[in-house]
């Protein structure tokens, strides 16, 4: 049922996943380091609900911006203009961003769709422009 079995005697009938992702989902783990996510691109299907869960193994700050590369690249010339002269405390984490803390570990959740062409970016200070990139391929 759930890939996993049970002994039939056995009174544990839960599946061995964690509270965090049902059946169903597919939890990404991600290491940002500085300057670089690993993996660098993921595949993912139409209609699969991806859990990226980023964990900041770098020195610095860093954030997981996931837009189209149009946004990607006005958010990051905001950025160089000082438009978003409050983003030095990083963003408020929300469902298509969060700024994870050396050492700690956040998740965005996304459902995609046929034909998104999206990546998940940091906008740091010259991290985006240091190839600080993370390509999504719907396939």
């Amino acid at each position: 049922m759930y890939g996993y079995s049970v002994h039939p005697r056995s009174t544990n009938r839960n599946p061995p996943f964690s509270r965090r992702t049902r059946p169903g989902d597919r939890n990404v783990k991600v290491v940002m380091r500085d300057n670089a996510f690993v993996p660098a691109s993921v595949t993912v299907k139409s209609g699969e609900k991806v859990r990226f869960e980023f964990t900041n193994k770098g020195d610095v700050k860093h954030e997981a911006i996931l837009g189209t590369t149009e946004e990607e690249d006005a958010h990051e010339k905001d950025m160089r203009t000082g438009k978003y002269s409050e983003h030095m405390g990083g963003h408020s984490d929300s469902a298509d961003n969060v700024t994870v803390k050396p050492g700690k570990t956040k998740a965005i959740t996304h459902t995609f769709s046929a034909g998104e062409e999206l990546l998940i970016g940091c906008h740091e200070s010259d991290h985006y422009t240091d190839g600080m990139k993370l390509d999504v391929t719907v396939g």
